[in-house]
């Protein structure tokens, strides 16, 4: 019996879901904000047995990371970090990584946004860290200033969650993209070196570092902040 009812709510949770990630892509604001609330009900009801339904959702969510509103990436974010606190980060975040080589810049920069909320919200062995430091690396060498800012500070936070003898993850993934001239090393170095960290603001969202977002800060790709 027991295993019957299983059946019939996972079939029933995909069947939810399936019209859930029809419904969030709707370049609507009243349409999104009510699909927020959909997606937040429906993680809780169906937290037993979300299953296959978390990558879906994962990645329709990720439609709206790069949304002009704050408000829609303001219930993006707080979506996400449901889904996270039910299924675990670390399912989440595999499909929020694939973002960073999106096409639109703005998405490649809130989809590593996510990443430092979840590194400032999960403990750090939660997640796969070297998976996360070899998107978070390959972004230095994006052709956009505000991704790299961002990737530095990403970088910067998950170098503060690891252990010590972990930092060498960080680095060989630096080694394998980095120039003769060490151009990503020292951006690095140089981004450690301000001594500040991003935080979450009081409604969730990531606030960087004072001054990391400057022009006298580190510049990687010649193009403007």
């Amino acid at each position: 019996k027991q295993w019957y009812q299983r059946r019939v709510a996972i079939t029933a949770g995909d069947e939810i879901c399936e019209a859930i990630i029809k419904v969030i892509p709707i370049n609507n604001f009243r349409v999104f904000k009510a699909s927020t609330v959909l997606v937040s009900a429906f993680v809780e009801v169906f937290r037993e047995v979300l299953g296959d339904c978390v990558y879906p959702l994962t990645r329709a969510l990720c439609h709206k990371i790069g949304d002009n509103k704050i408000a829609v990436r303001e219930g993006t974010m707080k979506c996400l970090t449901q889904l996270m606190r039910v299924c675990g980060p670390r399912p989440v975040l595999d499909v929020v990584l694939v973002n960073l080589r999106d096409r639109n810049p703005r998405v490649r920069e809130e989809a590593i946004n996510v990443v430092i909320k979840t590194m400032l919200t999960f403990p750090i062995a939660d997640l796969n860290v070297n998976t996360v430091a070899e998107y978070l690396v390959s972004a230095l060498a994006d052709h956009r200033q505000r991704v790299v800012n961002t990737a530095l500070e990403a970088i910067t936070v998950l170098k503060d969650r690891i252990s010590t003898r972990e930092v060498g993850i960080i680095y060989r993934a630096v080694e394998k993209i980095d120039t003769p001239d060490k151009r990503y090393l020292n951006a690095i170095k140089d981004r450690l070196d301000k001594g500040t960290m991003s935080t979450l603001n009081d409604v969730g969202l990531v606030t960087h570092g004072e001054g990391c977002f400057t022009r006298n800060g580190t510049t990687l790709t010649g193009g403007s902040t």
